[in-house]
């Protein structure tokens, strides 16, 4: 099984780059030069249309419609017959998106825009169609016209979704239910001189005939039905057994069994073969022996001998048992005894036990060997039970089970055939590790050894047992090793404080097509780079390319280019910490598969990669199987909100996990198949942290602009009040000093699972540093500057603040705010989102989680000529 792991990266970037274009209603009417724009709404009955706003005229800038379709029947058509939009190649400007259900979160049907016409059709009776566009290119907009269709009433002559009310659905078989009722008098006689035809209707019953997979039982398949629907239909099932069925199917197969005469000898007959067809075909004969063989038949009865174990103690072993099947069938058993028989096996080995003499040297003779072949074999000729083949288990007078160390009634040579195969000794009084009869030695998880006291991973049972027998603690513990495919690994002694002069190296190995994924997921080393670190490299050892280094409590992921990865840690004398946790994970290579995750999730796949495997890009199907991809000639991509298609969220030290998995539909082959089980784990990791930066200029009027890209897709805007309800769109927003700023950061899809926490907010003359002049308004979530008041904070999935416009001393008239926001599930009371102000000590150990920034503004202060003239106009008012 492979995974396909992406976690979203971080991209800090200044400019219009990947700029968020839209903008809500309630926004857009807040605009002193636009009028507020009325759009949307709920729409019932058979049919119905709709148009963007002002159509067909240009539509405004930063409109944000949605349509709510209420049909009075289960399926709805919609389409786009005029359509003229901003065209992108995919719509990620001005755009019409389509969900199948009563909301937007409900399935993606698919987007529009340009001048491309379609029509979508609904699975229910609701549909929801939502229109947003940008502040660029405005156009004529759309008509779109919906109906209700798998009805006939009004649809007459037409084909409506699954079903027709055209005269010719008497011969397809797929008439709505209303035909009669509605359509006959007004459309052509049904064509009459075919029979009905599968075609369009697998799965369903045409009335005299059936396309269902029941009908090869009954005998009542359409005449076309081996033809259309045969490959895409279960296998015959039988009601009376819930099995496949040979009525009316002789010398047919039918998927895991066959009711042809050869399935006698293959062992595949279906239950009611002897029943249905063996007086029709041919007796099985195997043409080599003239008698059943156990090829393919391993583990089944062939009637007058058998294939199975227990063929060993009947004595009635078909004749090529033992070349087809003793290997890959369970040993023979008694069924008296349920154990391994020797009846029939004197001199044979039976698995776990022996029928053979030296049974009794090696303390493994199967329970009957006395009484069936202790006279007929030859006496061993050395005595004492042994551990040959015998690990793990008990051999009377001693033990070869790992718990025979702390009983102390080890076989003679369980150190030299089991010790190392066995799992670690376990104290039965308390289902750990003992040391009893294990002084000097590892245990595993703890150590029965004197540097067990220095690394602190001594067994419960140390003290009692090895304290005074022991060497002294030594100065260095072994760590690191090699890696295969996926888990996790962590620093010495973790979760407690890994040692000095620690130099571990981690060798970490995938298979030779695929790539390795490495997340840490606890990080706590001393506040030092060049002291305590990770480093992280491409390839089999320190010496391949460097792709990076982890210090200073700074979670961060990794990814190779080849199927090798090598970590080494490694710490100095002085100041320890609990070091770190690390998982790993097999990858496709991006040329093969990638993930991108944001508020929507996008799975691309390559054909080239699915046709070595033996599959297209139609037969792929998620956790939710209606959810189909787009494909073409070189990639198969689903794309879809991210908490749609049967995503599963998780929450993961502060993260929010959405997984999926991606299936593919095998292949089907009268006997065998040759593609491999397809089954990739889809995952992104959405960060708890989130950094939104915003400015405001004095003097200068550059074009406004949002970028963002990561986990959760955060925004930050101004407000012109603290109702919050009219933001800022003017360009440049000019204020005055000591004027009330209203800021609102929020997702900019809304989550009800989710809360957003104000943690810190610095301003800046540079946009580029924050550290050299930084000016704190809230940090650790405690208020700094003595206009800062937090309105909400921790508790919805928005934070809203406000503070007094200033400017900075000796420096360029641009102030920049910087705020990071934690993002935590609204579930959790004991978050760090819900316990506010807190006074961290100097050198914080906690964890740090990748950011994203996102740029709003500019804002400058007003012109003193200008604030004079709007006072004049105030006072002549």
């Amino acid at each position: 099984m492979w995974t396909l792991l992406f976690l979203c990266g971080v991209l800090a970037t200044h400019g219009v780059q990947g700029a968020d274009r839209y903008m809500t209603t309630e926004a857009m009417n807040s605009t002193s030069d636009s009028p507020a724009v009325r759009c949307g709404g709920y729409l019932f009955g058979f049919s119905g249309t709709f148009y963007s706003p002002n159509y067909p005229n240009m539509y405004p800038e930063y409109t944000d419609c949605t349509w709510y379709i209420r049909a009075d029947s289960p399926i709805v058509e919609l389409e786009f017959s005029n359509v003229s939009i901003e065209n992108h190649p995919t719509c990620g400007f001005d755009r019409i998106d389509i969900y199948d259900g009563s909301t937007i979160d409900s399935r993606l049907l698919g987007k529009v825009c340009g001048t491309n016409a379609a029509t979508f059709h609904s699975t229910s009776s609701y549909l929801t169609v939502r229109f947003r566009s940008d502040s660029s290119v405005s156009l004529s907009g759309f008509r779109a016209d919906f109906r209700v269709v798998g009805s006939c009433k009004y649809n007459c002559g037409y084909q409506v979704g699954n079903c027709s009310c055209s005269s010719r659905c008497g011969y397809f078989g797929n008439c709505c239910p209303d035909y009669n009722v509605y359509c006959p008098s007004t459309t052509a006689s049904p064509d009459t001189t075919a029979q009905p035809s599968c075609r369009y209707n697998c799965g369903g019953h045409m009335g005299s005939c059936s396309c269902t997979s029941s009908c090869q039982y009954y005998g009542n398949c359409c005449h076309d039905y081996y033809s259309e629907c045969q490959s895409t239909t279960e296998t015959t099932v039988d009601p009376t057994t819930a099995g496949p069925s040979c009525r009316y199917n002789c010398d047919r197969h039918m998927g895991s069994c066959s009711c042809r005469s050869s399935c006698q000898y293959y062992g595949e007959c279906c239950h009611d073969y002897y029943s249905e067809c063996q007086s029709t075909t041919e007796t099985t004969v195997d043409p080599t022996a003239a008698g059943p063989s156990c090829r393919y038949n391993c583990g089944g009865h062939m009637g007058s001998c058998s294939c199975t174990s227990s063929c060993q103690y009947y004595g009635n072993c078909c004749h090529d048992y033992y070349s087809e099947c003793q290997s890959t069938t369970e040993t023979t058993v008694d069924p008296t005894t349920a154990g391994p028989s020797c009846r029939y096996n004197c001199g044979g080995h039976m698995g776990s036990c022996s029928c053979r003499s030296s049974c009794q040297y090696y303390g493994n003779c199967c329970h009957d060997y006395y009484s069936q072949c202790q006279s007929t074999t030859v006496d061993p000729t050395t005595a004492g039970p042994s551990c040959r083949y015998n690990c793990d288990r008990y051999m009377g007078s001693c033990s070869c089970t790992s718990s025979c160390q702390y009983y102390g009634n080890c076989c003679h040579d369980y150190y030299s055939e089991c010790q190392s195969t066995t799992e670690t000794t376990v104290d039965p009084t308390t289902a750990e590790p003992s040391c009893r009869y294990n002084c000097g030695g590892h245990m595993g998880s703890c150590s029965c050894r004197s540097s067990c006291q220095y690394y602190g991973n001594c067994c419960h049972d140390y003290y009692s047992y090895c304290y005074s027998t022991t060497d002294v603690t030594p100065t260095e513990r072994p760590c690191g090793g090699s890696l295969f495919g996926s888990g996790t690994f962590s620093s010495p002694n973790h979760p407690g404080y890994y040692h000095n002069n620690a130099y571990c190296v981690w060798q970490i190995r995938s298979a030779y097509d695929q790539r390795i994924y490495l997340a840490l997921t606890f990080l706590q080393l001393e506040n030092c780079c060049s002291c305590d670190y990770i480093a992280v490299y491409d390839g089999p050892s320190v010496g391949s390319r460097y792709l990076g280094k982890a210090c200073n409590n700074s979670l961060s992921s990794f990814k190779s280019s080849s199927n090798y990865m090598t970590v080494l840690f490694r710490t100095d004398g002085s100041v320890v910490g609990r070091g770190f946790n690390a998982e790993f994970k097999s990858t496709l290579q991006p040329s093969d598969g990638r993930v991108d995750c944001s508020s929507d999730m996008n799975i691309v796949i390559a054909r080239s990669y699915l046709n070595s495997l033996g599959y297209d890009g139609h037969n792929l199907y998620l956790n939710d199987p209606h959810c189909r991809p787009r494909v073409s000639s070189y990639q198969v991509v689903f794309s879809f909100p991210i908490n749609t298609c049967g995503n599963v969220r998780q929450f993961d030290n502060g993260r929010v996990v959405y997984t999926n998995s991606l299936r593919a539909y095998a292949s089907i082959s009268d006997e065998i198949t040759r593609q491999p089980h397809l089954k990739l784990n889809v995952s992104c990791r959405m960060e708890q942290d989130s950094v939104s930066q915003i400015l405001y200029h004095v003097n200068h009027s550059d074009s406004s602009s949002i970028m963002g890209t990561g986990r959760f897709n955060t925004s930050m805007a101004f407000y012109t009040s603290s109702s919050f309800y009219y933001k800022v769109t003017e360009v440049p927003y000019e204020v005055d000093l000591n004027q009330n700023l209203y800021i609102q950061v929020d997702l900019r899809k809304g989550n009800s699972s989710l809360v957003i926490f104000l943690d810190t907010c610095v301003a800046s003359p540079s946009a580029f540093d924050f550290t050299t002049r930084p000016y704190y308004l809230v940090r650790n979530g405690c208020s700094v500057d003595n206009t800062y008041w937090a309105y909400v904070s921790g508790t919805r999935a928005y934070a809203r603040f406000r503070f007094k416009a200033f400017k900075f001393l000796r420096a360029t008239e641009s102030v920049y705010i910087q705020c990071k926001v934690l993002i935590c599930p609204a579930s959790e009371y004991n978050s760090r989102c819900r316990r506010g102000c807190t006074k961290r000590i100097a050198r914080d150990l906690g964890s740090r989680r990748d950011s994203e920034t996102l740029l709003v503004g500019p804002i400058r202060l007003k012109d003193p000529e200008k604030k004079e003239e709007e006072t004049d106009q105030q006072n002549k008012a």
